[in-house]
């Protein structure tokens, strides 16, 4: 008796439904190890070979998994659709989250920072332009950093702001917001030296706090950014 043919299903082909969403897949098992290793693949995930058909909890074939799985309500085996990946969910590494909280309050120093400066500077830059600069050799000099310091505090408020919007990317591990991050590291360094320069002649020690505190903050993201641990969640 000759034994008829049957059609064979690729043995390597698996799928992954996340809690209250839908299935990704199909991949193959080394892929699926991947995001079990990025951490994409919680214990309330459940995971299924497709030649058994049968959806088991992830902690089954990854005992590592210690918590207990939570029942998923109303995803039935076979009412999946075909899926392109998961995405990386926010802040699966804690010193994401770190590193997005420090670029908020950075940028809300920063904010502070440029309005305390343009409330400081705009008196001045009225009483110089109303007065005749010609009674004081150095007035004219006055007139044009007072005028220099608004402009880079108005640049400071802008930039300010967008370290807000670096801190919610970031947050969300885009990677826009990592390599944001590393350009920001940089320009508060060098705004905070011009800052130095053009209003120490009013305050000092705000200058040198601002420098303080964007060394720090350059320094912090930088190393913190560069981890392998850390820069693969931007991946």
């Amino acid at each position: 008796m000759t034994a008829s043919p049957t059609t064979q299903v690729p043995v390597d082909r698996w799928w992954m439904r996340q809690p209250g969403g839908q299935p990704y897949g199909p991949v193959a098992k080394a892929q699926l190890d991947q995001w079990y290793a990025e951490g994409r693949i919680s214990p309330q995930c459940q995971v299924m070979w497709e030649p058994q058909q049968v959806w088991r909890w992830a902690a089954e074939l990854y005992p590592a998994m210690a918590m207990p799985p939570v029942p998923v309500m109303g995803q039935a085996p076979g009412s999946w659709p075909i899926g392109i990946g998961p995405s990386s969910g926010p802040g699966s590494n804690p010193m994401v989250i770190v590193v997005a909280v420090v670029d908020l309050l950075m940028g809300l120093f920063q904010i502070a920072y440029s309005l305390l400066m343009i409330v400081r500077s705009l008196p001045f830059l009225v009483i110089f332009s109303v007065t005749d600069v010609g009674r004081d050799p150095n007035a004219g000099m006055i007139q044009w950093l007072t005028a220099l310091s608004v402009v880079v505090a108005v640049v400071g408020l802008c930039m300010g702001i967008f370290t807000l919007v670096c801190a919610y990317g970031t947050s969300q591990k885009r990677r826009w917001g990592r390599v944001a991050n590393f350009g920001l590291a940089g320009y508060f360094v060098a705004a905070a030296i011009v800052n130095a320069v053009v209003n120490g002649m009013f305050h000092l020690m705000a200058g040198c706090m601002l420098i303080v505190v964007s060394l720090a903050f350059a320094i912090f993201v930088s190393i913190v950014l560069s981890l392998p641990q850390v820069s693969k969640e931007f991946s």
